[in-house]
Order: C-alpha cells, then structure tokens, then sequence
C-alpha cells in the first residue's frame, strides 16, 4: 500500500503519492498531480531528494538545485490536471523522506473580443425600361466583417431621368445596426421620364465604418411606330387609285409582330396589295421585326365604281401600341 498527501490552497490542489516501501539500491517512483480548482497563474511546485536516495530521472524534467527539485508550471485553467513524476534509487536503509510545496495565484479574466465591421453594398435593376414605366431597384447591404455596423444609412440618389412619387432626389433607409454577416433589402421605384441611360447611385455608411456605393443602369427607351400613306387624290369611276404605305420605327430598339392594316372604304374594292393578305376590303401585312430607324414601303391599288369622296385609312400596331392614318 502507498503513502499519499494532500495540499489544498485557494487556487490549486496538490495530491503526492509514494510508494510506503523500496528496496536498497532498487528505484522507486513518487507521483505529483496538481488540480487548478479556479483558473491559476504562477504554479509553482517543488519537491527535495530525500537524504539516502539519488535522483534518477524527472518527468517532466525539474530545475535541480542541489537536494530541492521545482516546476514552474504555465497558467492553468479551471480543472486542468498536470502530473509531475520523480524516479529515486534508495541508497541507505531506513526512513527516506520527501517534502513537497505549492504555490499558485488566483487569476479572473475578461474577453473584449476585437473585429472590425465592413460594409459592402449591391444594386440591380433592369437593363432596359419604356419610357414612362415604373422602374425598380433592388439594394442589398451587409455587414462582411467582424464587428457590429452601428446606425447603417442606406441613400439612394435618382439621377434626372428617373423620378420617384415623393418627388424626392435622394431618399434614405434606416437600416439601423447590422450584425456580422446580417445584411438588409430596400426596394427603389421610380418612373422613367426621359430617354437615355441613366445610373441609380445607391450609398451605404455606418457610424462606425467608411462609406460604400454601387449603381445600376437603365436604359429608358421610347418604341414608337409611325405610319404614313400617299395616294392619287382623284381619279374616273372604274379606273384603279394607287396608294403608297411607309411603315417606319423611329424609336429606340426594335419592334416585333407589326401588324399593318388598310381597310378600303363602302364603294370601292382593293385591285392589288402586294405582300398582304387580303380579306375582303382589307389588307394585312405583317413584319416580324422592323429595327429602330428602318422602313417597310407597301403598295395599294383600289377601283371604285361610284361617284364621291372615299376615305382609305392604315393602321400599324405592335404589343397593343398603335398608330394610324
């Protein structure tokens, strides 16, 4: 059976085991385990080679001076168990005797953790809009970094060819304080008014950081379809009128599935409407893409067999827009 001690401070336990008997000119091993019972700096733990024995080995290895051994152990957090370990070889018989020592300090500590909050701002909005359309952009800010973003402004500045309902310029978001990795959404309507491309600018800035921008630009563009027709303006009974249609695209981009019409008036017939379907009194051409700045030129020839004023009218469409003549 071994032989065992305890030493408790506030900090710290010591518990040392030894065997309770060796053999002369045999080794033996005694045992040191050390408890931090609150976090500990300082630990210090010395132990003396008893009188009648050599030391044979530490594990870990010890400050040696002359008969007393010492560790100076590293800051101990609660709980943390360190074992020391002395090997002796007994060189007289009898009593051989070791003492041991402990000291340690109490140690509280506090964390402040330290980061750093990094805003980054993102604006979409579509690429192309019509003249007069509601027009919405999306912004999105986050907080990229480490730290709170505290008392986040988010300003949107609308350029001359966009005006908001509130008639506003420049409007501002409250996004308040935004934790690491939190990010917040605004919506952003305004109505084309202009022709052109416009960029909506978009800010966004913390109480504790620097500011940060982004835009997106619209092209705001007008389809427009314009239909002109010429004609003989009199002409005998029976014999044909023709008439010239001038289909163009003065607008911006191009259009697709125009429809052109022309409906002969009560009294008179269509002769030849090359390209056109014709039903009855009405010609129908169709053109499935006329490019901004280009034409079509169609031709008409109507008869009539009656004497008085006829009134040939054309119409052009596309996408439920219309134009006429």
């Amino acid at each position: 059976m071994g032989n065992s001690f305890e030493l408790t401070t506030e900090a710290v336990r010591l518990v040392k085991r030894a065997p309770a008997e060796a053999d002369l000119g045999g080794t033996y091993e005694t045992v040191i385990e050390v408890t931090a019972l609150t976090k500990a700096a300082g630990v210090l733990v010395t132990d003396t080679i008893p009188s009648g024995a050599i030391l044979v080995k530490t594990e870990p290895e010890a400050q040696i001076s002359g008969s007393q051994l010492s560790w100076r152990l590293a800051d101990l957090d609660r709980g943390q168990v360190r074992t020391l370990r002395v090997w002796l070889k007994a060189e007289k018989e009898g009593e051989l005797t070791s003492c041991s020592t402990i000291t340690a300090i109490p140690q509280g500590c506090l964390s402040t953790a330290v980061g750093r909050p990094v805003l980054a701002i993102e604006k979409t909005g579509p690429a192309k809009a019509v003249l007069g359309a509601d027009v919405t952009y999306t912004v999105v800010v986050r907080n990229t970094g480490s730290a709170m973003a505290k008392n986040v402004v988010v300003t949107d500045t609308l350029p001359d060819g966009l005006v908001h309902a509130s008639g506003q310029k420049t409007l501002q978001m409250q996004a308040g304080d935004l934790k690491p990795g939190e990010a917040k959404q605004y919506a952003v309507t305004a109505k084309a008014s202009q022709r052109g491309r416009f960029c909506n600018a978009a800010a966004a800035k913390a109480a504790n950081t620097g500011e940060v921008k982004a835009d997106a630009c619209t092209v705001v563009v007008q389809p427009q379809l314009k239909v002109v027709k010429t004609g003989t303006k009199e002409q005998f009974i029976g014999r044909t009128a023709d008439y010239q249609i001038v289909v163009s695209n003065p607008g911006d981009e191009a259009l697709n599935n125009v429809t052109v019409t022309d409906t002969a008036p009560a009294g008179t017939r269509i002769v030849n409407a090359s390209g056109a379907t014709v039903s009855g009194n009405t010609a129908t051409w169709k053109i499935a893409e006329l490019k901004g700045g280009a034409s079509a030129t169609y031709a008409l020839t109507l008869t009539s067999a009656q004497i008085g004023t006829a009134c040939n009218k054309v119409g052009g469409q596309f996408g439920g827009r219309a134009d006429g003549q």
